[in-house]
């Protein structure tokens, strides 16, 4: 491998490690979402009251739930191992 190929090999490592790393951002803002939602139901149904409940359209299906859980979860992976072959090949610390 050339030495251009092995700049190129480690800038394109780099900018997949900056976009997984926006996507975990923006996952885990999704998730803080649909806590959120949760907590605001769980506040409504113990004070007993219907305000304050959310509306069923804000809900997140279990389905959706399960795909954050899955995406969440790749990028988590592929975020470690990018970070683990950087580290690697000393780019960062």
């Amino acid at each position: 491998m050339t030495r251009t190929e092995q700049t190129n090999l480690m800038g394109d490592a780099a900018a997949e490690l900056a976009a997984v790393r926006r996507l975990i951002g923006c996952l885990e803002t999704k998730a803080e979402a649909y806590r959120r939602i949760i907590t605001q139901a769980s506040q409504a149904l113990g004070d007993g009251a219907d305000e304050g409940f959310p509306d069923a359209s804000q809900w997140p299906s279990i389905a959706d739930l399960e795909k954050l859980r899955d995406e969440l979860n790749e990028a988590q992976t592929r975020r470690h191992q990018l970070t683990t072959r950087m580290r690697e090949w000393g780019v960062i610390e």
